[in-house]
């Protein structure tokens, strides 16, 4: 399996720069303390009828999207945050 790591190792050695996709229903809020937990800024929250989407900014810069389950009440927009792989 090819890890975001090896992706960025690799174009950075090309002198390249590299993007990485990643669905949102595969990231989670967490907290500050989790093992891997990233620290990040919540944005807006869109609602999508069975669930949500929460747009966030990394603290590097980065744009972000997590989905929220149903009956999850969003950050507010601002609100440092952080975020996770989710399980699984």
């Amino acid at each position: 399996m090819v890890t975001a790591e090896d992706v960025l190792s690799i174009a950075t050695e090309a002198g390249r720069i590299a993007g990485l996709a990643i669905r949102p229903e595969q990231l989670r809020l967490a907290d500050a303390g989790d093992a891997g937990a990233l620290p990040a800024t919540a944005g807006r929250a869109v609602f999508l009828g069975n669930d949500s989407r929460l747009h966030l900014q990394l603290a590097d810069g980065t744009p972000l999207m997590l989905r929220l389950p149903a009956g999850t009440e969003p950050p507010a927009p601002g609100s440092a945050i952080a975020v996770a792989a989710a399980p699984g």
